[in-house]
């Protein structure tokens, strides 16, 4: 008898380590050497784009980020469609580039109307700083060239990961959800 209670407790050790290998990392914390920006004031310059599967705009971005105010000014010389968000956490406006202004308690409503579709801008701005949103699953991967982040149906690849003061950085962020995708590339960060 005890060597049938040895073996199946053998197996039942085997079986359990074998399926622990096999869930995915769904750890909250910051993958090692990306730097956490969610505690500092930071800000970037590159380019950004939309798609919506059939459909995509895109245009220069500087996006700066002091204590709970976000401001995004994007410029899409080709389509003209260009616009500055002003956000925190109570209240947003957009100036667009034909004199309009617009204003919400929301600045993803905002941003749906310019774009033409929902973007998920609340989880773009914690995906930004290389965090997950605080509702949603996350599940850090290492990728050969970056991180990932798995989330809501998302999918947003952090790569072309490069050393600053604190940590590294990407220069590359691409967010998608078929048939939607964001693209950031950055050209230089500020912190």
């Amino acid at each position: 008898m005890n060597k049938i209670f040895r073996f199946a407790y053998v197996v039942l050790i085997s079986v359990f380590l074998a399926a622990c290998a096999t869930f995915p990392n769904t750890q909250s914390q910051m993958p090692v050497g990306l730097m956490d920006l969610s505690k500092q004031d930071f800000g970037f310059e590159g380019k950004m784009s939309f798609s919506d599967g059939n459909e995509g705009g895109s245009g220069q971005v500087n996006w700066q980020r002091s204590g709970q105010v976000v401001e995004v000014v994007l410029k899409a010389p080709l389509s003209k469609k260009s616009w500055t968000l002003t956000a925190d956490n109570n209240f947003s406006t957009i100036r667009t580039s034909t004199g309009e202004t617009f204003h919400d308690v929301s600045a993803a409503g905002l941003v749906s109307d310019q774009v033409g579709w929902d973007v998920p801008w609340e989880a773009l701005q914690s995906w930004v700083m290389g965090r997950p949103t605080i509702s949603g699953q996350l599940e850090w991967r290492n990728d050969e060239q970056g991180y990932l982040i798995v989330e809501q149906g998302w999918v947003i690849q952090y790569s072309k990961l490069k050393p600053y003061e604190g940590g590294l950085l990407p220069h590359k962020i691409v967010a998608r959800k078929q048939p939607y995708s964001i693209k950031l590339s950055i050209k230089s960060w500020q912190q």
